[in-house]
């Protein structure tokens, strides 16, 4: 089966950045699966991926903020320390899950994936940006499994 709209891709893949360096995998996260034409990939490797089918393997090249955005400096935000509670521990580069206020978010339950920059006496620096948010990237891919949705 090609890969076409709707029907699910499983993909093993290497994110890599503007130097080579893989930077994300699939040996470490495991396999990307999404369902074609969806929001779940950038649409460039959607594209790209129209019409391959098992085994097929590609790179696609995405410039700055093309794969996971532009950096938005709004998405930091400082939090008073005593909102996490004293025993929460906290480190720079760990992702935790953020409750969004009723309002701030899409839908009523809204989770944001933020990651610790600082750690300070009194307040947390937290960014929402992706790391790899307005840096070119080229995911590497080879096509695993396609199937019907």
């Amino acid at each position: 089966m090609k890969i076409q709209p709707n029907c699910v891709v499983e993909l093993d893949y290497e994110i890599l950045d503007e130097d080579g360096t893989v930077v994300e995998n699939s040996r470490d996260s495991g396999p990307l699966e999404f369902v074609q034409g969806s929001s779940d990939v950038p649409p460039a490797l959607s594209s790209a991926l129209e019409g391959k089918a098992v085994g097929d393997e590609l790179d696609v090249a995405f410039g700055p903020g093309e794969a996971f955005g532009e950096f938005n400096p709004d998405g930091i935000v400082s939090v008073p320390r005593e909102e996490f509670g004293e025993d929460v521990e906290l480190e720079p580069g760990l992702w935790i899950s953020v409750q969004l206020e009723e309002g701030e978010g899409d839908e009523e339950d809204d989770v944001l994936e933020m990651r610790v920059v600082e750690v300070e006496p009194d307040a947390v620096i937290l960014d929402a940006n992706h790391p790899l948010a307005d840096k070119p990237v080229t995911f590497r891919v080879r096509v695993r499994d396609v199937r019907a949705e």
